[in-house]
Parts: C-alpha cells; sequence; structure tokens
C-alpha cells in the first residue's frame, strides 16, 4: 500500500515540486547574496563610509565651540573616539564577510529599512510595507502584460504559419523578428513606478 503510494501520480508530483521549489530558493538566495556582494563592491562601499564618517566626525568636532580651546591631541583623541563609536554603531567592525549574511538574512526577510522619500498609504516608511502594499498592483499588471504577450505571441505564430504568409518569404522572415522580443519585453522592476503612481 505505501509503495503504491510512493509510485503513484501525486507522490511524484509533491516530490517534484518539493525539489523544485528547494532549487528556486537556492537560486533567489545565490542571487540576492551576488546581489549584495555587488552593491557593496566587494566591501569597497566601507571604505567609502568609513571616510564620509571620519571627515563628518572631525568636521564635528572641529566646530564645536567647546572644543576649541583644547588640545590638538585632545581634539584627535575626542574624535576617535566618536569615529569608533559610530563605526560600531553601523557595524562596520563587523568583517564584511559576516556582515554580508547578514545582510543576506535581512533582505530574504524583507528586512530593508526605512524609505527616504516614500512612505506607504498609511504612512509608514519601512520599507517591506512599501513593497507588500504594491505587490498585488504589480503582480496585477505583470500578469496582464504577461496574458497578454501570450495571445499576440499565439496569433503571430499562426499569422506567420498560415499558407497565404508562408509563401512571403522575405516578409514572413521580417514580422518573425519583429516578433521575437515580444518573448523577453515583460514587465520588469520598473512597473512599481507605474503602480505607484498617484
Amino acid at each position: 500500500m505505501f509503495k503504491n503510494f510512493l509510485d503513484s501520480a501525486f507522490a511524484r508530483v509533491t516530490r517534484y515540486t518539493v525539489v523544485r521549489l528547494f532549487t528556486l530558493f537556492i537560486t533567489v538566495t545565490i542571487g540576492v547574496y551576488l546581489t549584495i556582494m555587488i552593491a557593496n563592491m566587494g566591501g569597497y562601499v566601507d571604505t567609502i563610509m568609513r571616510a564620509e564618517i571620519r571627515d563628518r566626525v572631525t568636521q564635528m568636532v572641529i566646530n564645536k565651540k567647546e572644543n576649541r580651546n583644547l588640545d590638538p591631541e585632545v581634539r584627535k583623541k575626542i574624535a576617535d573616539e566618536l569615529i569608533a563609536a559610530e563605526e560600531k554603531r553601523l557595524s562596520l567592525d563587523v568583517p564584511v564577510a559576516i556582515r554580508s549574511f547578514n545582510y543576506l538574512t535581512n533582505a530574504l526577510q524583507l528586512n530593508l529599512g526605512r524609505a527616504l522619500n516614500m512612505t506607504s498609504d498609511n504612512g509608514s516608511r519601512t520599507v517591506r510595507l512599501i513593497l507588500l502594499e504594491r505587490l498585488p498592483a504589480t503582480l496585477l499588471l505583470m500578469g496582464t502584460s504577461e496574458l497578454f504577450l501570450f495571445f499576440a505571441s499565439v496569433y503571430a505564430a499562426l499569422t506567420l504559419s498560415a499558407a497565404d504568409t508562408a509563401k512571403l518569404e522575405a516578409g514572413s522572415n521580417k514580422l518573425e523578428v519583429a516578433v521575437v522580443p515580444l518573448t523577453v519585453a515583460v514587465p520588469t522592476f520598473t512597473s512599481i513606478e507605474f503602480v505607484t503612481a498617484p
């Protein structure tokens, strides 16, 4: 009985679905991690951030009125302590490899921080809420465009295979070349711009 269940079509479909979902999860995880490493330029962004922190904190210490009468060594010590505290706050003291896995975990959970210029409909600046709020409209837009693409492709294929156009060698080739890009012309991340427009 159990062996018959394992050999049944339902079991094979279930096994295929589980393996496919696992493979897709691994693929998405690798893609997100590569995106994080490329966006971080392999750690070079840390150098830029450290230089910006050093410049900002040094200017802040120099411009404070109560620090103007201090010895330059004391001011440098104060600036170094503030720089170290700011780098620790931004986790720049943690190695890039460990931090990149922390970023990966946050990205997979959609813990992407807060937006600077956008808000959700309820006024939240949390990126997760902004994305999830716009997800249904974006999926509707992409689904509609995919359906349109499907029916346009079927129509073009039937037109190209018809007896009348089969005789037109040059014309059918030109039409075929013209419609080939349709299969890759799907809405990308920019479709959020259409969805978020008021």
